[in-house]
């Protein structure tokens, strides 16, 4: 448990938790110079509920429970140094249960991408779309020659840079295009379309290599099928991730085995919970593609697939609209069988839901999908992402809600 929550002291920021603590501990006898809060000293504590991560310079208030119905108490400390958080962690601390007006990520009730980056490197980073010139198994007849479903004929990269220039070439021509929004800050090299790590070892090493050698690139995504990480792939990211700031992307989309196959995934649950497991064993931050409005699937069902992914520990996730964009059979299907798409309101209302479920730790990088313009058959209401994003703010305000509230355990 304690190496866990070592692993995700990068994860959620948090104001102020309220926590439970377990057996005898000593953790309350220092105090720590930079609070004014007493400490007692020996606590013997009789009930262990919940756990959470927490993050350095934060204030935590940790509530205890005597044995025999003692009344409970609340101590604070502020986990300042990286020796205060040894300390604060040789407790038996289990789980932490937070309060809706404490948990903030600056203006947001989300843990959001940008807020993670600014977070870790103290600026603001942008993402850098490469294609690295790959195919993909359920494309070159390795296991189909259809794809996914969904998948354009970019391989869902239709904002990434064209594959006919160097790895450098790419990087220089997204900065310029870029550089009108954002005039300066760092970069993560994104490589996105299609499955970025079918390729032999020595290949992937030159690209990724090539990404992480040109100037202000302070990281590498990689987006990839769980069926497509061989053991020296897998050893080549664990080396690279030593001394990079480095994630992969899964495209799960769903838990349902009805779905998966309507989508065409082409690898069942079990090979992606060992993906995942094994990337997680190689200290390799996962993040989630997870798709919400497929046909058939019900608001439980689509909420069932954010619990499970919850509940694996992984790093990140991305939420995605369905949409249909012209290039993909998921068009020709949409066009000779209707089936109803999510509106606008039905969407937000399932986002928060969702961000309800996930743990604060998990970092959200998108909470809707981006569909090209001139490819974009429905729904068109997914084109004005401000306001779905402007709307998905407002529905967690007026819910006085945030992420992870579902998970809360209220203390007795």
């Amino acid at each position: 448990m304690k190496k866990i929550l070592k692993d995700e002291l990068n994860g959620v920021r948090i104001d102020i938790c309220r926590a439970i603590v377990g057996k005898k501990t000593n953790i309350l006898k220092k105090t720590l110079k930079k609070e004014k809060a007493e400490f007692q000293k020996e606590t013997r504590l009789t009930k262990i509920e919940t756990f959470l991560d927490v993050p350095l310079d934060y204030l935590v208030a940790v509530t205890c429970k005597k044995e025999y119905g003692s009344p409970i108490k609340t101590f604070c400390i502020k986990v300042s140094s990286k020796k205060d958080k040894a300390e604060f962690f040789n407790c038996n601390l289990v789980r932490a249960v937070l309060r809706s007006d404490s948990v903030r990520w600056n203006d947001k009730r989300y843990h959001t991408l940008d807020y993670e980056m600014k977070q870790t490197f103290g600026q603001k980073i942008i993402k850098l779309s490469l294609d690295g010139g790959f195919t993909c198994p359920n494309r070159d007849g390795l296991i189909s020659d259809k794809g996914c479903i969904f998948c354009s004929e970019m391989g869902t990269g239709e904002f990434a840079g064209r594959r006919n220039l160097s790895i450098t070439e790419q990087i220089a021509q997204q900065k310029q295009m870029l550089s009108t929004k954002w005039p300066s800050g760092k970069y993560i090299a994104y490589f996105q379309n299609f499955t970025n790590t079918y390729a032999p070892v020595e290949k992937l090493q030159e690209l990724y290599l090539e990404a992480l050698s040109a100037t202000d690139i302070v990281g590498l995504a990689i987006a990839t099928r769980p069926d497509c990480l061989p053991p020296k792939v897998l050893d080549l990211l664990g080396n690279l991730a030593e001394t990079n700031y480095l994630w992969v992307e899964l495209g799960l989309q769903t838990i349902h085995k009805s779905s998966a196959t309507f989508i065409r995934r082409g690898y069942d649950l079990d090979c992606f919970i060992d993906t995942v497991n094994r990337l997680k064993e190689r200290n390799i931050r996962v993040v989630v593609h997870l798709i919400l409005g497929l046909p058939g699937e019900s608001i439980e069902d689509m909420l069932e697939t954010v619990k499970f992914i919850g509940n694996l520990g992984v790093w990140g996730v991305k939420l995605h609209l369905l949409h249909i964009l012209r290039d993909t059979d998921l068009y020709e299907y949409y066009r000779l069988n209707p089936f109803p798409l999510l509106s606008r309101e039905q969407y937000i209302s399932i986002v928060c839901d969702a961000l309800e479920l996930l743990p604060p730790a998990v970092v959200v990088h998108r909470v809707t999908g981006d569909g090209a313009k001139y490819l974009l058959e429905a729904p068109k209401w997914s084109l004005d992402k401000l306001r779905v994003l402007s709307g998905i703010d407002k529905e967690l305000a007026t819910r006085d809600s945030y992420q992870g509230r579902c998970l809360e355990i209220p203390l007795k």
